[in-house]
């Protein structure tokens, strides 16, 4: 039975990710996604959107990639994983 990757980055890892693209932190984010499945409950998702958007955040990210940074990371479980992880 394979193995998958499962990976776990906190609210602080993303916005860090997010923020500097050539980071340690980005470069171990890019090869999470690439070689596995980057598990985030939706109060971290919740928390890193209510971070990015504060005025802090305005003169580092832009509201685009505020809103689109997450999204090619979203995966929905498929039905089998959903099922093998129920048991």
């Amino acid at each position: 039975m394979p193995t998958d990757l499962r990976f776990v980055f906190d609210t602080n890892a993303i916005v860090s990710a997010v923020l500097s693209k050539q980071s340690i932190v980005r470069r171990a984010f890019d090869k999470a996604v690439a070689r596995g499945n980057l598990l985030i409950s939706q109060a971290t998702v919740d928390e890193v959107n209510e971070v990015l958007r504060r005025k802090g955040f305005d003169k580092y990210v832009l509201e685009e990639e505020k809103v689109f940074s997450f999204r090619p990371l979203l995966r929905l479980p498929s039905s089998r994983a959903s099922r093998r992880d129920r048991t």
